[in-house]
C-alpha cells in the first residue's frame, strides 16, 4: 500500500483538527463553509445533510469520497455527525464525534486491499475564531488514536494484523484563509507529549512480528495552498493551479524495540534517540 495514498485520507482527518481579525465574528455557517469548499477543493466529493436549531447548526450523515488515480481504487471517510455552536462572543466551538473511520480500497491490478482505520479523541476542545475569510482553530485533546480496525486481501480478512498508535496531551493551532478566493492558505501547528505505537503480524513465513515503541516531544508544524478548483476527475489537476504542502517534524527522544525472526532465528533490536 503506498503511503502517499494514506497520506490523502491523513490530510483530511488534518482539517478537522485545524489571523486575521481577533475581534471579528465567525458564524457557524463560516466555519462549515469553509471545510467544505477545502474538502472539495482537494479532490473530494462531499456528502451530508445540514440543519439549524438555536446556536448550533448540525453537519449530519458527513461522508467524503475521493477516487485514487489510475483507477487503483478509492477511500472514503464516514465522519458521522458533527455540530458547529456559535458561543456568543464571535467564536465557534467545534464537536465532533468520538470515532472517525477511514475506509480504503486499493486495486494493484492482481489484489484488491480493503482498509479500515479509525481515529478517535478523547477530551477534545476546539474553538474557531476571526473572520469569514480567516479563521483561526485553537484546540486540545488528552488523546487521539489510530487504529488498524479491519484488513482485508481479496476479501479474506487478515486477522493477524494489529496496529495502532496514541498521540496524548495534544495543543494546536490551525489558521486557514482566502475563503473567498480561488486558493485557501493552511497554516498548522501541534504538538504531542508522546507518540506511542504498537504493530503486530505474522510474516510471510508465519513467524511473529512485533514493533513498539514512543516518540517524546513531538512537534508538527506545516503550511500550504489549495486551489479552489474542480480536481475529482483528475487530481493533478491541484498541482497544475499551484496546489502546495510543507510540513515540518521534529521530536525529544524516542525508543524503539523490534522483535521477530530471519534464517538465523529468533531476533530482538533496541534503539534509543535523544
Amino acid at each position: 500500500m503506498s503511503i502517499s495514498k494514506i497520506r490523502s485520507g491523513s490530510s483530511a482527518v488534518a482539517l478537522l483538527l485545524s489571523s486575521s481579525a481577533v475581534f471579528a465574528d465567525v458564524t457557524h455557517q463560516d466555519v462549515w463553509g469553509l471545510w467544505r469548499s477545502y474538502l472539495v477543493g482537494t479532490g473530494y466529493e462531499v456528502n451530508a445533510s445540514e440543519s439549524i436549531a438555536g446556536d448550533t447548526l448540525t453537519v449530519d450523515d458527513l461522508r467524503v469520497e475521493m477516487d485514487l488515480p489510475e483507477d487503483q481504487g478509492s477511500m472514503t471517510m464516514s465522519l458521522g455527525k458533527l455540530g458547529f455552536t456559535e458561543l456568543g462572543d464571535g467564536t465557534v466551538r467545534i464537536d465532533l464525534p468520538p470515532s472517525m473511520p477511514m475506509q480504503f480500497k486499493m486495486n494493484d491490478g492482481e489484489n484488491t486491499v480493503d482498509v479500515t482505520v479509525t481515529a478517535g479523541f478523547t477530551g477534545l476542545n476546539m474553538i474557531a475564531s476571526g473572520g469569514a475569510d480567516d479563521i483561526t482553530y485553537n484546540y486540545v485533546a488528552s488523546k487521539m488514536s489510530i487504529t488498524l480496525t479491519e484488513l482485508l486481501t481479496d476479501g479474506t480478512p487478515e486477522a493477524d494484523v494489529n496496529a495502532v498508535a496514541t498521540l496524548s496531551d495534544i495543543l494546536g493551532h490551525s489558521a486557514m484563509s482566502g475563503a473567498n478566493s480561488d486558493m485557501i492558505g493552511v497554516d498548522q501547528k501541534m504538538s504531542a507529549k508522546s507518540i506511542a505505537y504498537d504493530i503486530a503480524f505474522l510474516d510471510e513465513n508465519n513467524k511473529p512480528f512485533s514493533l513498539t515503541g514512543t516518540v517524546n516531544g513531538a512537534d508538527f508544524g506545516g503550511e500550504g495552498k489549495v486551489p479552489m478548483v474542480d480536481a475529482n476527475e483528475d487530481p493533478a489537476e491541484l498541482f497544475r493551479n499551484g496546489f502546495l504542502m510543507e510540513g515540518r517534524l521534529s521530536q525529544r527522544g524516542s525508543s524503539m524495540a523490534m522483535n521477530g525472526s530471519d534464517d538465523s532465528g529468533p531476533f530482538q533490536i533496541n534503539a534509543t534517540t535523544r
